[in-house]
């Protein structure tokens, strides 16, 4: 009995094996090739700069793109398959798309771009990236940020201003579109960015929209139209109004800050006067021009006859206009203003401050009582020391044995003007560095004598303009002696009637006055056409 049941249950399990065999092959033959082992898929999430303001608004469903955007092309290619192209045409928003059917693979690259349809019917890429992914089977999930791509006309650099501009004549084919542009920033500073379209008529006020955005694709705050910008490359992206034939884009350098590093020097003749400048801190490339000054203060007070332009440095103004530029200045950028002035115990609305509210043909008690934060970020006036410690090229001195084993300069303070490289009293190369008396009038010469654009002379070793010549420059300092021995960020003596102007003119005699060492001073109420100003700022 035993025996015949095993026999049985042998029987019945070799049935029941063939069964199992015989449905896996049936599966295998008609439903598995419907499953396609190894196939994928991708759901992407494509980021799209933000153009225009009225597509800037994002939400965890969409991203609003480009107003001109048509459609996004998807590539995928690799050594082992052929190229496959995907297109999707878009309307107002995109969320993500999706791919499938797709085989898997190693070392895939994706790319996606963004496209318009322009004017003369040719595809235009607004936008673009790529990546490199392993695709696996099954499902696979990719975000990519694309970067927008700039138009073939770019921006060109005046070597002199360090002014970019880019001037498009002829906008047929434009009219209604978003255009990128392409721009390099060298310095770090802040920059006025401005659009003009004009018609054929003449006319000039157009609406459009104007946005600036970072390599990657990112938009750049603005305030008042001046743009915080560090080196690199940016977009210009402009919307061309409909009936503008022409348009003049510009980025001007509002200040280009150059550090100037902590250190020694020996500042007369006696070799134990030395001034010491424990921290680094920044000076503006330029002397502040005329534009500039009215664009922060709302007026220029410069004497036009005694100027070429108002890329010249302004003058007519005194320490007190110039303290209140800086403070000025800092509020429209955000920073914290380096000087205080009260009257009747309240400080100064600096904001609203107009240019003539700021004293002039007499000395102010309370603005005479001015103090400064030296801790501030905001833009301020040097002092003497740092005047005179970059204006000697610090220790990028060029002349030989300048620098002594202690790190000392020595001989700068007897250069005759800032960039010079000869001994004694030579004056050789003048003419290259400085605007002086005999050649800053008509032809080059010594008649009819003005201020020049600024930055027109060769810049001294830490690539200051302008440090020697055209306009005498306020300093923070009261006027007093020098005490004797080292003195350690020297900010000054004691209150007297007048404030120091360091730097020299185009009108100053030629041998008189030119020495680096030279000291002038004025009251500060003082204005007069020879005299100006550059800013300083703490840090590098």
């Amino acid at each position: 009995m035993l025996s015949n049941f095993h026999v049985q249950i042998k029987q019945k399990t070799s049935y029941f094996a063939i069964a199992i065999l015989l449905i896996s092959v049936l599966f295998a033959s008609c439903v598995l090739p419907s499953l396609k082992f190894g196939s994928a898929s991708i759901e992407m999430n494509i980021a799209i700069p933000q153009y225009m303001e009225k597509t800037a608004k994002i939400d965890s469903s969409a991203r609003f793109i480009h107003p001109d955007a048509e459609k996004l092309v998807v590539s995928i290619e690799a050594s082992d398959m052929d190229t496959a192209t995907y297109e999707f045409s878009i309307t107002t928003k995109v969320n993500k798309i999706s791919i499938k059917d797709l085989a898997p693979g190693k070392n895939r690259t994706i790319t996606v771009k963004l496209y318009n349809k322009n004017a003369n019917n040719g595809d235009q890429v607004l936008a673009e990236n790529n990546k490199i992914v392993d695709i696996k089977a099954g499902p696979n999930n990719l975000s990519l940020v694309l970067k927008p791509v700039y138009t073939d006309d770019s921006f060109e650099t005046n070597e002199l201003t360090g002014i970019l501009g880019l001037e498009i004549a002829n906008l047929t084919g434009l009219a209604g579109k978003t255009q990128v542009y392409d721009f390099d920033i060298e310095f770090a500073g802040d920059y006025e960015i401005k659009a003009e379209f004009t018609d054929d008529n003449g006319k000039k006020d157009f609406a459009f929209s104007l946005n600036i955005y970072d390599a990657d694709g990112k938009k750049v705050d603005e305030s008042e139209g001046i743009y915080n910008l560090k080196s690199g490359t940016y977009f210009f992206v402009v919307s061309t109004p409909k009936n503008a034939t022409s348009a003049t884009f510009t980025v001007v350098p509002f200040f280009i800050m150059l550090s100037v590093p902590a250190g020694s020097f020996q500042r007369d003749a006696t070799a134990t006067n030395i001034s010491v400048i424990t921290k680094p801190y920044s000076l503006s490339k330029y002397q502040i021009t005329r534009q500039q000054f009215e664009d922060v203060m709302g007026k220029d007070p410069s004497d036009e006859d005694k100027s070429f332009g108002m890329n010249d440095p302004v003058q007519r103004v005194n320490w007190y206009h110039a303290i209140a530029f800086c403070n000025k200045l800092s509020l429209k950028e955000g920073l914290t203003p380096a000087y205080s002035v009260k009257v009747d115990g309240n400080e100064i609305d600096w904001k609203n401050l107009a240019f003539d509210g700021i004293p002039k043909d007499n000395n102010n008690d309370d603005w005479d009582a001015a103090t400064c934060d030296w801790e501030a970020n905001g833009y301020r006036l040097p002092t003497e020391m740092e005047w005179m410690w970059a204006a000697i090229g610090a220790d990028k001195d060029a002349r030989a044995e300048a620098i002594d084993a202690e790190g000392i300069n020595r001989t700068g303070y007897t250069k005759n003007y800032a960039g010079s490289i000869e001994e004694g009293d030579a004056y050789d190369n003048i003419d290259d560095y400085a605007w002086h008396p005999l050649n800053s009038g008509d032809n080059g010469g010594d008649q009819n004598l003005k201020t020049h654009p600024v930055g027109q002379k060769l810049p001294n070793e830490l690539g200051l303009h302008d440090m020697s010549g055209n306009v005498w420059e306020w300093c923070w300092d009261w006027e007093d002696d020098y005490p004797e021995g080292t003195q350690t960020d020297y900010k000054g003596g004691d209150v007297t009637n007048t404030r120091i102007l360091r730097g020299c003119s185009s009108f100053s005699a030629e041998n008189g006055s030119w020495s680096i060492a030279d000291r002038f001073n004025y009251n500060p109420d003082n204005q007069n056409y020879y005299s100006g100003f550059r800013v300083a700022r703490n840090g590098n």
